[in-house]
């Protein structure tokens, strides 16, 4: 793949000047090495920024021009397909709103990595001010208005009963710390701490190490599983004792689903949102539990994970909600 070259966008001259398409070349050669997900932040600059802005240099950049930017690529159709034989291929203009959300949906998301490119340049002192972009404000209220949903009880009970014993593991690990599987799989024995009753947790999405807290049911079950094994041995493994694959434990996953008569099929990060809900809905504060998902805020547990059942918020409303109209004496508490 040509995002795989050492040598990112060498059609782009080295620098002086310092332009756009040289500060996106310095920002993807820095994210190579310290992110995942390369392949989407490049051809998202490919794509959307270096053609229009890469052949500008950075000092010359101002508000208007990139306010133009925007907003032309808000009402440009999507990219349907891209290569270095066909070129750029768009899709179809529509006009219905549903449309125009996603298109400014995704403006939001390339000004998003725009401005992280130039804060890059901003930062190593190839620019005094960042006043050409930071004045350029991103379309509210156009992300898609849904939440992702997670299992009930009756819904985990079910999956668990249909499930595989070594996938039902691996299941359970994950509604029990609300871990990635990527994470689960790359987890080793040693990883559970049975003095501190806490698993330690190397995320793949960030690279970041962070501990969490295990329920009794938690701490129980990592008990069994590690119980007289080598520390350095996967903790997730088959029946077999190799290791986990994500194809083959995937299908094993959805045969467990349509067995269990999960109407719609879900993947496995549902878990991941189950623990987060339930624990909501158990009263662990949304910093408890953005620090058990490895999130350094609330905002993408409030957001994305922290979803409450009707049934749930009923009792709570009708259990925490006080009387507005009651008063000292009994006969003043006529509801009309």
């Amino acid at each position: 793949c040509e995002y795989e070259n050492p040598i990112l966008f060498p059609e782009i001259p080295e620098a002086p000047p310092y332009t756009v398409g040289t500060a996106a070349r310095d920002y993807l050669n820095w994210y190579r090495v310290h992110r995942r997900g390369l392949y989407q932040v490049f051809y998202l600059a490919k794509n959307q920024i270096i053609p229009s802005l890469g052949h500008v240099r950075i000092d010359e950049l101002n508000p208007a021009m990139l306010q133009s930017w925007f907003d032309t690529l808000a009402v440009t159709p999507p990219i349907i397909s891209s290569s270095r034989f066909t070129g750029v291929k768009y899709g179809s203009r529509m006009d219905d709103p549903e449309y125009l959300r996603k298109r400014k949906n995704t403006a939001n998301n390339v000004l998003t990595y725009l401005k992280a490119i130039l804060n890059r340049a901003f930062d190593h002192g190839y620019i005094d001010s960042d006043w050409a972009w930071s004045r350029v404000k991103r379309f509210k209220n156009v992300q898609a208005n849904h939440k992702p949903g997670y299992l009930d009880k009756k819904q985990i009970h079910a999956l668990l009963d249909e499930a595989r014993g070594d996938a039902t593991r691996l299941i359970k690990g994950g509604l029990l710390t609300g871990c990635r599987v990527g994470d689960l799989l790359k987890m080793k024995v040693g990883d559970y701490l049975p003095s501190l009753q806490r698993i330690i947790v190397l995320t793949t999405k960030t690279q970041n190490l962070h501990h969490i807290a295990l329920s009794e049911e938690g701490n129980e079950f990592f008990s069994v599983i590690t119980k007289g094994r080598p520390t350095n041995e996967p903790m997730f493994i088959m029946n077999n004792g190799d290791p986990w694959t994500h194809h083959y434990f995937r299908d094993l996953y959805k045969k467990a689903q349509r067995a269990a008569g999960i109407r719609h099929l879900v993947t496995f990060h549902m878990l991941r949102h189950t623990y987060a809900s339930h624990a909501a809905m158990a009263g662990l504060p949304l910093k408890v539990i953005a620090n058990q998902l490895g999130h350094t805020t609330t905002q993408m547990v409030d957001k994305f994970y922290a979803h409450l059942g009707e049934d749930y918020l009923d009792d709570v409303v009708r259990e925490k909600m006080p009387r507005l109209f009651d008063r000292s004496s009994p006969h003043d508490r006529n509801p009309t």
